[in-house]
């Protein structure tokens, strides 16, 4: 006869019993393998939490799991692999599973260091991080069974090649992040997802097809797939999600089908060998920071449809030309900053947002300075402007002299930034707002000149090692407020000038035979060397 346990369930206005047979989820140890019961003739390989008490070291060496295992005289099918089962058996080097089993439960054997070979059986299921660092697992095989990858479930494993069933239609998050080794990789053409970070940090990953199916690419799908030099997108692709291949080093070309109509932010950021790709013609928006970094990506061509490009967009690339189509109403901010081979930007003329002039950047009016170009040595910034944006000319490799006309009243963070060869600069009488590190870098700077009457206090100024070796040219009227206002009186050189003193500047390689130099103190000066001098009566550049 059965022995029947009471078990008393609890409810709002009721008391009421609840039959429970013996052998309802039992559990027990057949040949050192804990079993649990899940149904009439089935039972599941489990966790031998009990047996911690004495110490047991967990599963080791060689596990056979059989496929049936008798208890209490009856015969059970053994049919799943637990959650957890073999969680943290360090010291399990082989599993052989039953043609019995149809599931294996999350975490089932994660953390199994030194794991290094298990068969799968024709199983539906495969739970979440079931192999999850598994570092000594270098190859696996999965069965035609299986119709979803989920997630995590072979993230950190020492997989090194990998043929998923044509079976399998969905492959989860992270399911094969971290897996250093894994060089070869064969998609099936039933795939219609490829979740975020599937295939982050796979460093050795060189190709990879993605099957036409495949309509979306998650956040971070190849991130850091730094080996990755060739990827064949799919043609009914729709979505290039944040980041899916940012830092992609070794990533060379793209070719985005047309049917692409969203690329996320960073989807390519610091694909630093990236040098050729397309972007699709229903592109509406180029997100912020998407191709930052791409050192060697040398020209791209905008779509008519691009009503928006992100901060940073283009930053720091190698683009050299850039053409802003008639729609594109908003630039964000550094969307061309550090672009040291950038030369000219060109605006349609019936671009009602923005507009160019040798080569420059501006809003419409002309009053924001948005992107400076490289290739000048000195530029004289025209009089409309009142605003220079954020990294307008950071790290530009040319510059030389600026002029900053007396109707610029703001200029915006890091914009002038590491431009290394600035050494002469005039600055507005108005300015009323400097930003943070607007000159940080610039340890080239020889002369400041700021001929303002009426000297503004300035929260941010400039790097203390320009104020301690560039001289600040002032209004001789202004002495006394210069000396009691920061930041002009931080600088150690400091003269006194006319107001006329706002002479063109000059820049020579060499003066003239005989020619009389002066420097700014009026000194005559034998051997000049580069720097900023008085030449017949003019300021003048030598370099």
């Amino acid at each position: 006869m059965k022995k029947l346990f009471l078990a008393v369930v609890l409810t709002a206005n009721s008391i009421s019993p609840v039959v429970a047979s013996e052998n309802e989820n039992s559990s027990f140890i057949c040949d050192d393998i804990r079993y649990v019961t899940t149904g009439e003739n089935t039972c599941a390989v489990s966790q031998r939490k009990a047996d911690y008490i004495i110490q047991w070291p967990g599963y080791q060496g060689d596990i056979v799991i059989p496929e049936t295992v008798t208890y209490l005289g009856k015969i059970y099918y053994v049919t799943e692999i637990k959650d957890k089962a073999f969680n943290l058996c360090t010291q399990v080097t082989s599993v052989t599973l039953p043609p019995t089993i149809s599931k294996i439960g999350s975490f089932a054997f994660s953390m199994c260091s030194e794991l290094k070979s298990i068969n799968i059986p024709d199983v539906v299921e495969i739970g979440e991080r079931a192999f999850l660092s598994c570092m000594q697992l270098c190859s696996i095989k999965l069965p035609k069974t299986l119709t979803v990858i989920n997630p995590g479930t072979f993230k950190n494993c020492g997989i090194q090649s990998f043929e998923i069933p044509e079976t399998v239609t969905t492959i989860g998050e992270e399911a094969f992040s971290g897996c250093f080794d894994l060089v070869e990789l064969k998609l099936p053409t039933s795939l219609k997802t490829i979740a975020p970070n599937t295939f982050f940090g796979c460093n050795k990953l060189q190709t990879i097809q993605i099957p036409d199916e495949v309509v979306e690419l998650g956040k971070e799908a190849f991130a850091d797939c730094k080996a990755l030099n060739e990827i064949i997108l799919p043609l009914n692709l729709k979505k290039i999600n944040q980041g899916t291949f940012s830092n992609c080093s070794g990533l060379i070309s793209v070719s985005i089908p047309q049917t692409v109509t969203e690329i996320g932010s960073e989807a390519f950021l610091e694909c630093t060998e990236l040098s050729s790709i397309n972007l699709p013609k229903e592109l509406s928006i180029i997100e912020p920071k998407t191709f930052y970094g791409c050192l060697n990506l040398q020209s791209i061509e905008i779509p008519e449809t691009v009503t928006e490009i992100g901060d940073s967009a283009f930053t720091m690339t190698g683009i050299n030309d850039v053409y802003i189509p008639e729609f594109t109403a908003f630039i964000g901010e550094c969307a061309f900053a550090g672009c040291k081979n950038l030369m000219n930007i060109t605006v349609a003329e019936s671009n009602a947002a923005y507009a160019s002039t040798d080569g420059v950047l501006f809003s419409k009016d002309f009053t924001s300075l948005v992107q400076f170009t490289s290739g000048k040595t000195t530029y004289a910034i025209p009089e409309p402007t009142t605003t220079i944006m954020p990294m307008a000319f950071y790290a530009n490799p040319d510059i030389k002299a600026i002029t900053i006309p007396n109707t610029v009243t703001k200029i915006g963070r890091e914009a002038f930034r590491n431009c290394t060869k600035l050494s002469h600069l005039t600055l507005s009488t108005n300015l009323s707002f400097l930003s943070a590190n607007a000159f940080g870098g610039c340890y080239g700077l020889i002369s400041v000149t700021y001929l303002a009457q009426e000297p503004v206090s300035l929260s941010v100024g400039f790097p203390s090692k320009v104020t301690a070796t560039a001289t600040l040219n002032y209004l001789a009227s202004a002495e006394e407020k210069i000396a009691a206002t920061s930041p002009w009186n931080k600088f150690q050189n400091r003269i006194g000038r006319d107001a006329d003193f706002e002479a063109s500047l000059r820049e020579i390689a060499a003066p003239a035979a005989g020619g009389a130099v002066y420097d700014l103190q009026g000194r005559r000066v034998s051997n000049p060397t580069r720097g900023l001098y008085i030449i017949n009566g003019h300021k003048t550049l030598l370099h």
